[in-house]
């Protein structure tokens, strides 16, 4: 991948303004981090208009299905507006189809459309394209440690942020 002229400016003005006490705090990296992973998603996946959330969205639905607007938020660690906007868009898109559960009518069921079915499929590969990628920087082993460590960080504070806890299934 790579570098955009903006992305030389940005480095450029961080160069010229060093904040060396910042550049050491978790917060910062992981922010730092983020902005990459995202960046890197959405110009690898330019093609199919989706967004990191989106995909995880379709992901679990495409595992899951029938899912509750709920259990999809406790999949991904959503809260329920974020949930409620990134849904909303998928069902205007026909990627996801939105119908009274049949056990409880208070709740949704998600469904993949063939649309959404057809998307999932389609971007499967650069979806892997991009993990591969984030992860690039790294051996192997140093791969599977990152994230290895940033699942036990992330499991520390279950409970602490407003995000909900990820439900998982015990991790090897």
């Amino acid at each position: 991948m790579s570098r955009g002229q903006g992305d030389d400016m940005a480095k450029s003005d961080r160069n010229d303004y060093p904040v060396p006490e910042i550049y050491d705090r978790p917060g910062f990296q992981i922010r730092r981090a983020h902005q990459n992973s995202v960046s890197t998603f959405l110009q690898m996946l330019k093609p199919y208009d989706l967004t990191p959330p989106q995909f995880g969205a379709l992901t679990v639905v495409a595992r899951w299905a029938p899912i509750s607007q709920i259990d999809l938020a406790r999949s991904l660690g959503f809260d329920r507006s974020t949930t409620a906007l990134v849904v909303g868009l998928l069902v205007k898109r026909k990627l996801i189809a939105k119908t009274a559960d049949q056990d409880d009518r208070r709740k949704f069921a998600l469904t993949l459309t063939a649309a959404g079915r057809k998307l999932v499929q389609g971007c499967t590969q650069e979806a892997n394209a991009v993990r591969e990628a984030l992860l690039a920087p790294f051996s192997k082993q140093e791969a599977a440690e990152f994230i290895r460590l940033l699942r036990k960080f992330n499991d520390a504070f279950d409970g602490i942020s407003k995000a909900p806890p990820v439900v998982s299934k015990k991790r090897a």
